[in-house]
């Protein structure tokens, strides 16, 4: 039970980080629409997309499958390569932050770097690059949770 617990909690902050790292990403775009504005779309769509569907993902598994109810093999399939590619991009987003912060320390004070929401927007970003793994290892916990106590029940049915 302390593992659902804590996944909940896990997953509604990073649901909760994510979008205020949308919404502070938009923000600090230029006023006018132009190019600039469809590639933010574009990477908060293709780094943030996989992260949000293993928090729907995660939270249907808890909600339809805890304690003991039986998860399909369709399920277990699609939670599967929803983690797999959710930590690559985890990987990803970690050599970002790398690289961001050596171009942050070596960037010149009068670039764009230094505007007054781009330090909450990255602390943001590094506190939900931080929150991830602990996210897809919760669920990966509770995923063998529920299949092990589906075993168990099933053992002691017959006995």
């Amino acid at each position: 039970m302390r593992q659902l617990r804590r996944l909940r909690y896990l997953l509604f902050s990073s649901f909760v980080i994510s979008i205020f790292v949308c919404t502070l990403m938009l923000v600090m775009a230029p006023r006018s629409i132009n190019w600039s504005i469809f590639l933010r779309v574009l990477f908060l769509i293709i780094i943030l997309g996989p992260n949000l569907m293993h928090i729907y993902v995660s939270y249907s598994l808890a909600k339809n499958y805890f304690p003991q109810k039986e998860v399909p093999r369709s399920f277990i399939i699609s939670f599967r390569i929803v983690s797999v590619f959710a930590w690559i991009v985890c990987l990803v987003l970690i050599i970002v932050i790398i690289y961001s912060t050596i171009e942050y320390i070596y960037s010149e004070p009068n670039t764009y770097n230094w505007r007054p929401l781009a330090i909450p927007f990255f602390a943001s970003f590094i506190l939900l690059v931080c929150l991830m793994p602990f996210q897809f290892i919760a669920a990966s916990r509770l995923l063998s949770t529920i299949q092990g106590n589906h075993k168990k029940s099933l053992l002691e049915s017959f006995t």
